[in-house]
């Protein structure tokens, strides 16, 4: 999607499911961290369809913490908070269901000592201990509204990627996601 600001951002649609249909065009878009949208870009999302947003970060990558920010003490990446926190235009409905789990810090760790984070390697040792946050993020977008649904998270890899990898199974598919990306988002 080449929207005005938005960074990282695909639509869905068009990728193989497991009974042999592809995906509906405009129904689910995957994008990067919105802080440098555009009013434009939001009239060209919202011409496409889009009509919810579910933020994957933490709440500390969306609004200023006054504390040490609990990511940045997990030792994970994160585009810092602005002070005027997510903004989402009227008429496109936005809810916050963070994945990461942030407080479990030892994970975390493990995660980055390893290596893992910020590519498909951390997939599935977060599947097998943080299931259950997939899935609070998969009943929300089953959940959303009529219209598109966009999800995001900071840099509009690892965490939209884990979701999209959880809703549509990239085996069967020689179209991944990550070889149709066209540009990242600049560093804030």
């Amino acid at each position: 999607m080449n929207w005005e600001g938005f960074y990282n951002t695909r639509d869905l649609g068009g990728l193989p499911t497991r009974s042999g249909q592809e995906t509906r065009y405009g129904a689910f878009f995957r994008a990067a961290d919105l802080r440098f949208v555009t009013d434009e870009g939001w009239t060209q999302a919202r011409q496409s369809g889009v009509r919810t947003i579910v933020d994957l970060r933490n709440a500390d990558e969306i609004r200023p913490a006054s504390a040490k920010s609990p990511t940045a003490v997990a030792g994970s990446a994160h585009f810092t908070a602005t002070a005027a926190g997510a903004a989402t235009p009227t008429g496109i409905d936005r809810i916050e269901v963070p994945l990461d789990e942030i407080e479990d810090v030892e994970f975390w760790r493990r995660i980055n000592k390893e290596r893992l984070n910020g590519s498909p390697l951390y997939y599935r040792p977060f599947l097998e201990r943080k299931a259950g946050r997939c899935a609070a993020v998969i009943t929300a977008l089953a959940r959303c509204g009529p219209g598109g649904v966009l999800f995001h998270c900071g840099a509009g890899r690892d965490r939209t990627g884990l979701i999209t990898s959880c809703c549509w199974r990239w085996p069967t598919s020689d179209r991944k996601p990550s070889q149709r990306t066209t540009k990242c988002p600049p560093r804030p």
